[in-house]
This record gives structure tokens, sequence and C-alpha cells, in this order.
């Protein structure tokens, strides 16, 4: 373990930390997660601004922070109609119905879902687009 310290240089992040890695400069807050803390970050790359929002569903406070990005990167745990099956609410954890309404309220460009339960493996994009076509469409 003492080996990975002589080549990765780790930091205890606070809200508002600016850190530029490889020629990019990133910018970490706090997402308010009602479990542990976790640390979203904001950056720009080739003119487009892209945002990562974590693990736990997007609190409202930090709407204002990501409305009209190009690029928002966000968990999605399952499917709306699934979520009697596999309870992502319970475990602070969104479904691909909520994310995409309110990626689209906030005129966000793009939605990089992550963090799927693994049902729709093979063809998890296709079967998303058609079950919440609207939503996506517009993405």
């Amino acid at each position: 373990m003492v080996a990975i310290y002589s080549i990765v240089d780790f930091k205890v992040l606070n809200d508002g930390d600016k850190y530029n890695i490889n020629g990019v400069d990133y910018t970490f807050f706090d997402i308010q997660a009602k479990g542990t803390k976790q640390f979203g970050f904001e950056c720009s790359l080739n003119g487009k601004r892209l945002a990562f929002l974590g693990d736990e569903t997007l609190n409202p406070n930090l709407y204002d922070r990501i409305s009209n990005f190009d690029y928002v990167m966000y968990e999605a745990f399952c499917l709306d109609s699934e979520e009697n099956i596999f309870h992502a609410y319970e475990k602070n954890h969104s479904t691909t119905r909520s994310v995409g309404e309110v990626m689209n309220k906030l005129e966000v460009k793009n939605l990089i879902l992550y963090h799927t339960e693994e049902s729709h493996k093979e063809n998890r994009k296709n079967y998303i687009q058609k079950k919440h076509r609207i939503i996506l469409m517009a993405m």
C-alpha cells in the first residue's frame, strides 16, 4: 500500500477546492448527500462544461450549479417502472425517469448515466431510450 503514495497524490477535499489535473481545471463541490459525504466536480473539456454528481439522488440545492451544462454524469439505478423491484429511492438513488425529468428542466444538453442495475445490460441504451423516449430524445 505504501507504494501507491509514491505515484498518487491523494487530496482531502473541501467544498470549492480547485485542482488542475493533467492540464484540466476541476472545481470540486459537496453534493450535500444524505449519507456519506461525497463530492462532485465540474470542469471544461474542449470548451464544453461537464459535471459529475456523485452517487446519490441530486440535491435540489445544486440545480442552479448544473443548469445548462453541456454534459452531466449522473447515477440512475433503474427504470422508474422497476423501482418497486430495486428500491432505488430507499438507497438514495434515482430512476432513469426522475433523472431525465430533472435534467430536461435544467436544460442539460447531454446526460451520461452510470451506476445502473444489470438486468438490461445487453441493450441498456436502446431500452432506456425506448422506455423514456420523450425525456431522453431531447438530450
